[in-house]
């Protein structure tokens, strides 16, 4: 079974880094375990260069059409299973109909679209694809409904982190005053929230983040330290340093399974987490289990929780230690690629029929 890893940005620079211990190997989301295990398994990345890049990515947005698909489509030979960490791909979806290849896509959904030219799109997809990996039942349910899909064109594998990474880094607090932390760089997260529940409050926030999503929010409160492109070194260190992490999420974002990584991590290193109220998280760590979860888009609501666990820390300590164990032992990479890659297996080997698997 020879496999094919689809990826958005070109790949060779993070695998340099994944190896020099830079950074972890869920950047490329099971590719590096999967290579481990002996697997015979290549990779290109399917964005274009240059000027044409922001036309092609309106086509393919509305269309479900990447040009450079057409380069996919000359290798398809060469492969048996194509996996696509990257948007859908209708032509490449039909093309592997067509040659009888399977087409794997890797939680591609991010958040239901809004008009019904996509939705199509997307429904094509998920009918014509061999299967579409999903992150957590809940999100699995709500998208075979929404897009009008049994269930078995979907498969359950729930998302990890490389543990190795994170377990043998583990800083010394620098002394600095304490703080409250929140990283997160994707649409979901609910920064006017969180800004609006710390002002006024008598402690500092660090906030790891993309400047753009904060597009809108009044972010001018002197206890608030915004950072970006930070190294994991210093990410590690801001950890330690934390006294908790937050992770707050707009309304629609917990549908989905937005706030995973940074709840792994936070949970992989001892932290205690504030998060916002969803069944995708839920399904990860319970109530209590190294979480506290909260209302979502309630300022007032967080700030209680968080002076709370400020002034208690007994709980907060409690917090920190309950879960560590279940994210590292459940939540690792290497149990998503070992999983990951049997069902690829099935799928080469025609013996899935039913693909769900709760």
């Amino acid at each position: 079974m020879r496999i094919l890893y689809l990826f958005l940005n070109p790949v060779d620079e993070k695998l340099q880094r994944i190896s020099a211990g830079e950074i972890p190997s869920n950047h490329l989301c099971g590719y590096v375990e999967l290579k481990k295990l002996g697997y015979d398994i290549s990779f290109m990345d399917t964005r274009l260069k240059g000027p044409l890049r922001v036309l092609t990515g309106h086509i393919n947005e509305n269309f479900g059409f990447n040009f450079k698909d057409v380069d996919t489509i000359l290798q398809l030979r060469n492969y048996d299973v194509i996996v696509v960490k990257g948007p859908f791909s209708t032509v490449l979806t039909l093309a592997c109909k067509v040659f009888n290849k399977k087409i794997v896509y890797l939680d591609t959904i991010l958040r239901h679209p809004r008009n019904w030219l996509r939705k199509l799109i997307y429904s094509i997809n998920l009918r014509l694809a061999s299967s579409t990996i999903m992150y957590s039942e809940h999100q699995m349910n709500l998208c075979a409904e929404l897009f009008s899909v049994p269930l078995n064109c979907f498969k359950l594998i729930p998302f990890a982190i490389d543990m190795p990474f994170f377990r043998k880094r583990e800083p010394s607090k620098s002394g600095q005053e304490p703080f409250i932390l929140s990283v997160g760089q994707d649409l979901a997260r609910d920064y006017k929230t969180l800004l609006e529940t710390f002002a006024g409050m008598d402690v500092n926030l660090k906030l790891v983040t993309l400047p753009y999503l904060l597009n809108g929010v009044d972010v001018n409160e002197s206890r608030v330290e915004v950072l970006n492109k930070l190294s994991y070194e210093a990410l590690f260190q801001l950890y330690a340093d934390a006294l908790l992490v937050v992770i707050p999420l707009k309304k629609w974002g917990t549908e989905y399974s937005s706030g995973t990584t940074s709840r792994l991590e936070a949970k992989a290193l001892g932290k205690a987490v504030i998060a916002t109220h969803s069944k995708p998280m839920m399904e990860y760590l319970d109530q209590g289990e190294g979480v506290v979860y909260v209302a979502p888009e309630d300022p007032d609501g967080l700030r209680v929780t968080i002076e709370n666990l400020m002034n208690s820390n007994s709980e907060r300590l409690a917090l920190e230690a309950a879960g560590v164990e279940k994210v590292r032992e459940q939540f690792d990479m290497d149990v998503f690629a070992t999983e990951f890659g049997i069902y690829l297996k099935a799928l080469y080997d025609d013996s899935v029929e039913g693909v769900f698997a709760g």
